[in-house]
């Protein structure tokens, strides 16, 4: 009997967008999850990471995920689930009722890599009939304190790999699959110009596909938000449900089906996931935008779509913003950004006047990796500069909010 097995990865629950809060997105996107786990007859669904946005991630973000899971449970109770911690993840804190859900249920939570626990990585996965079909490398987003001294990243993750795959065969039987489970950077792997800026810096995490041998019958990845093969069809990453940034409108969202007979993966295709909310960006210049803007809805629209606007002026345009304000005044909008565009040299920025030169200098990121280099003799922990640079965006996340507060004040 196959074995009917899906992927996804990457959901963000508690994002928002540039203040815009997600949550009726991700409520759409798991009520469509539970049909699909239905009408396909799944046995088993795999979550490949950053189920979560931040480390500290609201309350509501805890019960939109409880909440699916009792859900999907009362809907096909013999069904497997397998959530690993991604790099956005509260691993530790993800990790902490996972005895207790193990006990009552068929659903394994694996936050944290220990050295001297593998065999917790290694979770079976049963068929309809209820038999062990398939054995799981359950592997969780590795941190830099699961690096001994002195080895990569690429070293860290094929030592961990090739210990636990060794372990998982010791107890595969022929008529089973081998699964890998991973929520890490593939090199091929395309990412997104946003919300993905900082997954790579100089190539440092990025892994060659050769560290899932060729007796694993599929791979389920989370980290990159493009639903993409990386080497060959067997490696996947399912991408994310939703567009977490602007750059991600153009995505054909998904979760990816895998049919498995025997040790080997028959059938993999992707679902696609409706979009709930439309993302819209419109070029031109100031003259020219009344017209344009006529392809957003009315006001009283229910689903007002995300909306940036890349605007051609010369010049400082210290009241742009209130300008746009005004003319999205009749339709239905979640103002995202309005991102000045200029002829090179021209005086421009987002929030006021600025050289068009400090633009493309170092981003904050840059500054705060030399800064801290100058300061302490060494370049910043992976963590410590993915904590920086989840400050800068929530700081950035929070001056949109208030501009947009100010403004509707002022147009009242």
């Amino acid at each position: 009997m196959a074995l009917r097995l899906l992927h996804t990865a990457d959901w963000h629950l508690g994002a928002s967008l540039h203040g815009h809060d997600r949550f009726d997105e991700h409520a759409a996107f798991l009520a469509w999850l539970l049909d699909q786990l239905d009408e396909q007859s799944v046995d088993a669904l795999i979550i490949a990471g950053d189920i979560l946005d931040k480390t500290v991630s609201p309350a509501s973000a805890y019960q939109q995920l409880y909440d699916f899971l009792r859900d999907a449970l009362a809907r096909r109770p013999s069904l497997d689930v397998v959530l690993v911690a991604g790099n956005h993840d509260p691993a530790s804190r993800l990790e902490a009722p996972a005895s207790l859900v193990r006990h009552l249920c068929r659903v394994h939570v694996v936050g944290t890599y220990d050295e001297d626990d593998v065999a917790r990585l290694i979770v079976p996965l049963h068929d309809a009939s209820g038999r062990v079909a398939a054995q799981v490398v359950a592997m969780p987003f590795l941190r830099a304190g699961d690096r001994r001294s002195e080895e990569s990243t690429c070293e860290c993750l094929k030592r961990v790999y090739d210990d636990a795959f060794a372990r998982a065969r010791a107890s595969l039987e022929d008529s089973q699959a081998l699964i890998g489970v991973g929520h890490c950077h593939l090199v091929g792997g395309r990412t997104s110009d946003d919300s993905e800026r900082t997954v790579l810096r100089g190539g440092e995490e990025g892994v060659p596909a050769s560290v899932f041998p060729e007796d694993v019958a599929y791979v389920a990845l989370g980290h990159l938000h493009l639903a993409q093969e990386v080497g060959d069809r067997r490696i996947r990453y399912s991408g994310s449900p939703i567009p977490l940034a602007m750059s991600e409108r153009t995505y054909e969202h998904s979760v990816t089906l895998v049919e498995l007979e025997g040790s080997k993966a028959e059938a993999i295709r992707a679902l696609r996931v409706p979009r709930h909310v439309p993302m819209v960006s419109i070029t031109g210049t100031l003259e020219e935008l009344p017209l344009k803007l006529r392809v957003l809805p009315p006001r009283e629209t229910e689903r007002a779509p995300f909306v940036e606007l890349l605007v051609e002026v010369e010049g400082p345009t210290p009241t742009l913003r209130r300008q746009i304000e005004a003319l999205l005044e009749p339709y239905a909008t979640r103002l995202v950004r309005v991102r000045p565009t200029c002829p090179p040299g021209a005086i421009v920025d987002d929030a006021g006047p600025a050289s068009a030169a400090r633009r493309e200098g170092p981003t904050p990121a840059e500054v705060f990796e030399r800064l801290y280099a100058r300061r302490f003799g060494v370049k910043p922990s992976d963590e410590l500069q993915r904590a920086f640079e989840s400050l800068v965006d929530e700081v950035r996340e929070a001056e949109v909010g208030t501009s947009l507060e100010l403004a509707k004040e002022l147009s009242r």
